[in-house]
């Protein structure tokens, strides 16, 4: 295949981790994308992440030069990230692309990063212009902002906008295909293992940047993306997408908000539009994942892939008086006081 940039050396080479929960024709899919790639310096470690159909073995046994690393449990996107991670990186590669095994990468797609990577050293995370796979014209990811006044994470529309952000509002970068310089591990440390599923990209980018690192969307460089194929797809509300994405949201705003300012300030609005205002228009499944979730939150449980049921009293009160959550768990007294106040008056005038 003909390079896209004849005169660009490709001395340097790639680790590529492609972290794998089952599915044999999806992992197979993404494999044969990368046999295609014009930028042919790099070396693929298939992360089997405690899968049980024997697909990461059967695919690997296929395509020699891969090489499996088998873990015994599922250890969420960031704990299976991060063991193929220090293997890449103790294989000597200069950068490491984290690779969704729901990808379809476009043959020039490696390259074009590696050329931007090349022509921009300061930008030393950077991630393709992400489209989904069905619709292929349509854009899944084209960068996105942390909007701390807000308390919102939000896809940016343009890359000028992208490249623009800064202040109160932050930039990140998906983790479906986030190529990395290794001496941002060196300089930030690993995935932040708390996140199982959800925010772990947005954490670890965040991270980066306000180190001074750049990140960067290199749009002329496009891969497509199934979305959210290992958790039934983006509109299906399963039991484990919705706990997680819930979790994740809340482990990373008290992350970056703190302890105190998470509780008074992102609780108290959040909690109140999506609990109190919506409660009675909530489905079972996402019911049970809220109230599971402010559980774990609640009693400061560190491991977040391992979803324990709240006790049932504390279901009742997410079904039937959410607002006394909010007030709990965003330190807010004052709404509790005038409820108990309420009954004391009420209870005397009855006498």
């Amino acid at each position: 295949m003909k390079s896209v940039h004849a005169a660009f050396s490709q001395t340097t080479q790639v680790g590529i981790v492609i972290v794998h929960c089952g599915g044999e024709k999806v992992l197979e899919d993404c494999i044969r994308t990368l046999e295609n790639q014009s930028w042919g310096n790099y070396r693929i470690w298939v992360v089997d992440n405690g899968s049980t159909d024997g697909s990461a073995e059967k695919v690997v046994g296929r395509h020699p030069g891969l090489e499996l690393i088998r873990l015994k449990e599922n250890r969420g996107w960031s704990g299976g990230n991060n063991a193929g991670i220090r293997a890449a990186l103790a294989a000597g590669v200069e950068w490491v692309w984290l690779l969704n095994n729901d990808t379809l990468v476009e043959p020039n797609c490696l390259e074009r990063l590696m050329a931007h990577a090349e022509a921009n050293p300061q930008d030393m995370v950077l991630s393709p212009l992400v489209r989904y796979a069905k619709p292929s014209d349509a854009i899944w990811f084209a960068g996105g902002k942390v909007d701390t006044l807000n308390l919102e994470l939000t896809g940016c529309m343009t890359d000028e906008e992208f490249r623009g952000l800064g202040g109160a509002t932050w930039p990140y970068i998906s983790g479906c295909a986030m190529l990395v310089q290794r001496d941002v591990f060196r300089r930030i440390g690993f995935i932040d293992e708390r996140f199982f599923l959800y925010c772990e990209d947005v954490d670890f980018t965040v991270r980066a940047w306000r180190k001074g690192m750049g990140l960067a969307v290199v749009r002329d460089a496009e891969l497509r993306h199934l979305v959210s194929h290992s958790t039934g797809g983006m509109k299906k509300k399963t039991p484990q997408r919705v706990y997680h994405f819930f979790l994740s949201t809340l482990l990373f705003w008290r992350k970056v908000l703190g302890f105190r300012e998470f509780h008074t300030r992102f609780l108290r609005v959040f909690l109140s539009k999506r609990l109190v205002s919506q409660t009675g228009n909530l489905e079972e499944v996402e019911l049970a994942a809220y109230a599971d979730a402010l559980w774990h939150l609640a009693t400061l449980k560190r491991h977040a892939g391992t979803r324990t049921a709240c006790p049932a009293w504390f279901r009742h009160l997410l079904e039937k008086k959410p607002w006394v959550l909010v007030a709990i768990l965003g330190f807010d007294v004052g709404p509790l006081w005038r409820s108990m106040r309420k009954r004391i008056l009420a209870r005397r005038n009855d006498q």
